[in-house]
């Protein structure tokens, strides 16, 4: 009679202990706006780390859909990845205040304002699209 009861209270012990981590995991996602909110920015800075060359937009459409981008995945904390860091984009507002430095990595990594995160969903094919139109010849800043 004991072991069924005691198997019972295992099995329901197991189950809480799933259902609080899982809770937990999901608490411990941020968005991009607990992060670092991104206001209203007007302008994105970029050195490539690959060429050296200096690109900025202001077109408004190009930057809500990287903010949009961002805003499709949420965020957890990570130790920091040397591998980050390629490159780094910079988001000022219409004050000229930068609002948000971030550096992307390998497997879905990235650093804001100087904290390393993972990105817990794949948002590379928007990013790609972001950068594809992003970086061309007419935003190149010359003598940067």
């Amino acid at each position: 009679m004991r072991k069924p009861i005691l198997a019972c209270v295992i099995l329901v012990l197991v189950i809480g202990m799933v259902v609080l981590s899982k809770f937990q995991l999901q608490s411990a996602s941020l968005s991009i706006d607990e992060i670092a909110p991104p206001g209203d920015v007007v302008k994105i800075e970029y050195r490539h780390g690959g060429n050296g060359l200096f690109y900025k937009t202001e077109n408004i459409t190009e930057i809500n859909y990287f903010i949009q981008s961002l805003r499709a995945t949420t965020y957890r904390k990570t130790k920091p990845n040397p591998w980050t860091g390629s490159g780094s984009l910079q988001l000022y507002d219409k004050e000229n205040k930068k609002i948000i430095g971030m550096s992307f990595g390998p497997n879905q990594d990235i650093q804001i304002n100087g904290v390393y995160y993972h990105m817990t969903n794949d948002i590379n094919d928007r990013l790609m699209t972001f950068f594809d139109e992003f970086l061309i010849d007419n935003n190149v800043v010359k003598g940067k």
